[in-house]
């Protein structure tokens, strides 16, 4: 059976765009006139590095859902926002829209310790600081100390690091530092 109803809407308010949505309730169908909403496209954040846990690239909101907006690594991501029923992006698009994101490499700092020995003794090791690291991080960072002299004679001298400048999520700087011959 088909049935067919005339309705006239009235409007208090200049005519905007609407939808009509229909819903079942108890055996009856509902129909529900819903002004259709304009809602911006989310933001991606732009300063996320890399901490070790799952971070949210692109907020979560009304009027859309979201996937592929959370990540743990350091690496270029991409969300997708989908409408929901009753909602359009800002300029009329209804599409879902593709927002990229990315979590970055976290800077760490390798700061060799500057330290010296006497004339003709043995060189002590040469110890860094590390800063920035993520203690609970299973990654092992690799660099070397050295000296830039060869002699004993009394003096200050440079102690040099160096290692490669991006190791796992970290990126690394490198502050050498002095050793002293007394």
């Amino acid at each position: 059976t088909q049935l067919d109803i005339d309705a006239t809407f009235a409007f208090n308010e200049d005519l905007e765009e609407f939808i009509v949505i229909e819903t079942e309730e108890d055996g009856l169908f509902v129909y529900t006139l819903v002004r259709i909403r304009e809602i911006e496209v989310p933001a991606a954040r732009t300063d996320l590095v890399y901490d070790g846990t799952v971070q949210t690239g692109v907020p979560e909101g009304e009027g859309y859902t979201i996937t592929g907006n959370t990540g743990k690594e350091v690496d270029s991501y991409t969300a997708t926002a989908t409408l929901l029923r009753g909602f359009r992006w800002i300029g009329g698009s209804p599409e879902p829209q593709l927002i990229p994101w990315a979590i970055g490499l976290r800077p760490v700092t390798i700061t060799v310790v500057s330290t010296n020995k006497l004339v003709g003794a043995e060189d002590p090791e040469f110890d860094t600081t590390e800063e920035g690291l993520i203690e609970t991080d299973d990654v092992t960072l690799e660099w070397d100390v050295f000296r830039t002299n060869l002699c004993e004679d009394v003096g200050t001298y440079d102690l040099l690091v160096s290692g490669e400048t991006q190791q796992g999520p970290y990126a690394i700087t490198y502050v050498d530092g002095t050793f002293e011959i007394r």
